[in-house]
């Protein structure tokens, strides 16, 4: 598993009113959206602050860390997709299941990253979710359509931690 890593500048210091009640939801329905024509499962996890256990590991293994307490490694096609925000540190990692990797390169979780990291940098902090959101929705009805038997495996509320 790998990941785009891509440094947020500093409008994510406004963390305490960085999303709305409205604004989760609106990314929740984004996610049910995004899900509802593809066989893959997205989630956003937000992490406010390292954990005093986690500050000795890297962006990518503290994401790798919370795709594997989320379940996403548990998908039965191993296509989850995980945005991992830390506030903290400015930065976010997008991390993809093996089944993604097999079939799509690096570069498309690099346009993602860059788009996503031009949100945040203007502010526009639900608006770039909703749209990394809707474009790996894209990405993954694209290589893994909707199946007959599929179904909504994960939750997809946004978790904040």
């Amino acid at each position: 598993m790998e990941g785009g890593l891509v440094e947020v500048g500093r409008p994510m210091l406004f963390q305490k009113n960085l999303l709305s009640r409205t604004e989760l939801r609106e990314i929740a329905e984004e996610i049910a959206r995004a899900e509802a024509s593809c066989s893959g499962e997205i989630r956003i996890c937000i992490q406010k602050r390292k954990r005093r256990k986690d500050r000795h590991l890297s962006l990518f293994d503290r994401a790798l860390m919370e795709f594997q307490r989320l379940g996403m490694h548990r998908t039965e096609y191993r296509t989850g997709v995980l945005l991992f925000i830390c506030l903290q540190d400015h930065v976010f990692q997008i991390i993809a299941d093996e089944g993604i990797h097999k079939k799509l390169p690096q570069s498309e979780w690099d346009a993602l990253a860059k788009g996503l990291s031009k949100h945040f940098k203007g502010g526009n902090f639900c608006r770039g979710i909703c749209e990394i959101v809707r474009r790996a929705g894209e990405i993954l009805k694209e290589h893994f359509p909707k199946r007959s038997d599929d179904r909504n495996e994960l939750s997809d509320e946004v978790v904040i931690d």
